[in-house]
């Protein structure tokens, strides 16, 4: 696995080189070692700190480093940026016995649990803040347990390597990382689905809701008044669990700007919503509840405009902090076990392999009640999209 950090002569650094000499030169033979998905390659120091600066790392944090290398970036974190506790996982033992030995000589080894292992198998949802330095296929294959296992609000920082169509909410230029690259990522909350409150006005109450459609922090939907006109929210933002955006809605045959800044907490949103325009303009207090309802089952897909062959069967389930998924695809009769699932809410998001699986169909919707819909895109069929529905069969 990737990380490690160039760090400049010193008296202390040549104690930490002479000692890994002597720890490492009659230990592990290349036999021994285990096959790395990721080659090691060290990251300059300055780098480390940049992503540990735009992480926010401080008091508090528990960092998680998936493939720590020669333990650089857990060091950095507890002794320089106050890291309350630090985890560095590799399967390399030789990474391993030098990041030790570099604890230990800093002094933060009582602050640092290093696992010998798969990324893939060690829980990280303690974690107030993960980093990353792999390649852009693993980063990929890393994406579902990170939205499985961390909280919303959790810090993502990777050297280097993207996460596809996850964008990044932050992207540093470094001049000494790799593709001058540091990006940043922030678990969203789970907003998908339908919410509903009520707000208690001069002129009295009024009934709210809305609608939202969510891949991962992007965020799309409607809203309404005493079930007057839908109309779109505009400007939204999450950062987390907070989350906020505007809307010009009708109430009464009038327009009233709306801003609404809330923060989500399972199926609840509580924030203030501010009215401008009208005349019952002010804040007011927002609390939004979600609407039950469950994706977890099986689905009948049927896509429209002419791709019928890829109409199927969803199936999906939740086990522990795993989502297992399958597509059964009707038109060429297989059955695709799917890797690359979200669930947000009422949202979902899964990728279907394409001939042969050097392509694939990306969709993204909701799920809800017995009925779905959305949409689904391939860059085999370049600009265009269809547009696909849902019935739940059990």
């Amino acid at each position: 696995m990737f990380k490690g950090k160039f760090i400049k002569v010193s008296l202390l650094v040549s104690v930490i080189a002479i000692s890994i000499i002597i720890t490492i030169v009659p230990g592990i033979s290349d036999k021994m070692r285990p096959e790395l998905d990721v080659p090691y390659e060290p990251t300059h120091p300055s780098v480390v700190s940049s992503m540990l600066s735009v992480a926010n790392v401080g008091k508090g944090d528990v960092l998680y480093d998936l493939g720590c290398g020669d333990g650089r970036i857990v060091v950095m974190a507890t002794r320089k940026f106050g890291a309350a506790r630090a985890v560095g996982i590799d399967l390399d033992p030789q990474r391993l016995l030098e990041a030790q030995e570099r604890a230990k000589a800093y002094g933060v080894l009582d602050k640092i649990r290093f696992v010998q292992g798969n990324i893939m198998e060690v829980d990280a949802s303690p974690a107030t803040v993960v980093t990353m330095y792999l390649l852009d296929s693993v980063n990929l294959m890393v994406r579902p347990k990170l939205f499985m296992e961390l909280r919303p609000g959790t810090r993502c920082v990777a050297h280097a390597f993207h996460m596809t169509d996850w964008k990044q909410d932050k992207i540093v230029q470094h001049p000494k990382a790799r593709n001058n690259r540091i990006s940043y990522w922030v678990i969203p909350a789970h907003l998908g689905g339908s919410w509903k409150w009520t707000t208690t006005t001069p002129a009295g109450n009024v009934a709210g809701s809305m609608n939202i459609m969510q891949k991962f922090q992007r965020i799309k939907g409607t809203i309404n008044f005493d079930g007057s006109r839908d109309t779109a929210i505009d400007d939204p933002f999450v950062d987390g669990k907070n989350v906020s955006f505007t809307s010009r809605v009708n109430y009464k045959g009038q327009g009233i700007n709306v801003e609404y800044k809330g923060v989500a907490d399972g199926d609840v949103i509580r924030g203030t919503q501010e009215w401008k325009g009208g005349p019952h303009s002010g804040k007011f207090i927002w609390v939004a509840k979600r609407e039950a309802s469950n994706v977890y089952g099986t689905w009948e897909v049927s896509l429209q405009g002419g791709r019928a062959p890829l109409d199927g069967v969803l199936t999906l389930a939740r086990k522990g902090r795993k989502l297992v998924a399958s597509y059964y695809v009707k038109g060429e009769g297989r059955d695709e076990r799917i890797s690359q699932i979200y669930v947000w809410g009422n949202s979902v998001y899964f990728r279907v392999p394409l001939f042969g699986r050097e392509s694939v169909a990306v969709f993204s919707g909701n799920l809800s009640g017995d009925k779905g819909e959305g949409s689904v895109k391939s860059k085999t069929w370049g600009a265009a999209s269809y547009n696909w529905t849902a019935r739940k069969t059990r």
